[in-house]
């Protein structure tokens, strides 16, 4: 299987790069990608050597209106229970209206935010927790700040030749549909609601087809760039309120091996394995300028 526009970096904690952010993070003033390994540390170490409170990524440059966003990913085994119910008991789902969360478990998705302190089993899956020790871990991550109303494109699995998705039909209802040369991408947008809080919407996009010259809209205007076909899935367009510091998770619940949700976070090892990788999407809302341009933490 051909995967392009990707890069792989093999730490000692076996980070995973997701596709198509090397490139971004290379053009972004003040991104860079965390030093993981420092956090898996003994915990006698870590107290040591730096504040348990400090962020595992690297800081960025803050703009009058910026919103800053830690975008991490998580990899295990499919089928490991940590991304299962001891995860998402003890995720909030209810922050989104329950027509909507259907509509999104019916598609395959999982999503919910919780706090400041996260739950155990995303303490474990973060490496903050040193009970249970796992040289499996995968972990990738990097910040970025945008301006309120600004948006970021997130991959979220690797190109694939071909693949058969069961998506949702216009006219309503479900269909299978195939792609070529596609990948699964949410397109996040971040808003300013009031100091230390802001609304993040996602926005699920299948993008196929070759990558050419054409107009795509964004919030302020067309731009002519390169790039493949996209297939916006509005019916499963989401948004959560968050408070500085706070997390928002999105996953599959593995319900359908056909529909948009697991092909978006259900993958093949690529590290040589033969097995078959379950990924959890975490974005933190990690800083925001205030109203009079200071930093809010």
């Amino acid at each position: 299987m051909s995967r392009s526009g990707g890069c792989q970096h093999h730490w000692r904690t076996r980070v995973l790069v997701p596709l198509g952010l090397c490139t971004v993070l290379a053009a972004a003033p003040g991104c860079r990608w965390f030093e993981w390994s420092r956090s898996l540390d003994s915990p006698g170490e870590r107290q040591a050597s730096e504040p348990t409170t400090r962020s595992l990524l690297g800081e960025v440059p803050v703009s009058r209106d910026a919103i800053e966003l830690e975008i991490l990913f998580v990899e295990r085994p499919l089928g490991d229970p940590l991304l299962g119910g001891a995860l998402w008991d003890e995720v909030d789902e209810v922050t989104i209206p329950l027509p909507q969360r259907r509509s999104l478990r019916a598609h395959g998705f999982l999503t919910g935010v919780t706090g400041k302190a996260p739950p155990r089993a995303l303490e474990t899956l973060l490496g903050r927790s040193w009970d249970v020790p796992d040289d499996k871990k995968r972990i990738a991550g990097h910040r970025i700040a945008v301006p309120s109303g600004g948006e970021y494109e997130v991959p979220t699995n690797y190109y694939s030749p071909e693949r058969t998705i069961n998506v949702p039909l216009p006219e309503g209802g479900t269909g299978d549909r195939s792609y070529e040369n596609c990948r699964g991408v949410m397109r996040l947008r971040a808003y300013r609601l009031q100091d230390g809080f802001a609304r993040l919407e996602f926005v699920p996009e299948i993008h196929h087809g070759p990558i050419v010259n054409r107009y795509s809209a964004t919030p302020a205007e067309w731009r002519y760039s390169a790039g493949q076909k996209v297939e916006r899935l509005y019916g499963q367009r989401f948004s959560v309120d968050l408070n500085i510091g706070e997390f928002a998770l999105v996953s599959t619940n593995l319900s359908d091996p056909d529909s948009v949700g697991h092909h978006f976070f259900v993958v093949s090892d690529d590290d040589g394995d033969d097995r078959t990788i379950h990924r959890l999407l975490i974005v933190r809302l990690s800083g925001m300028a205030k109203s009079g341009g200071a930093r809010a933490e």
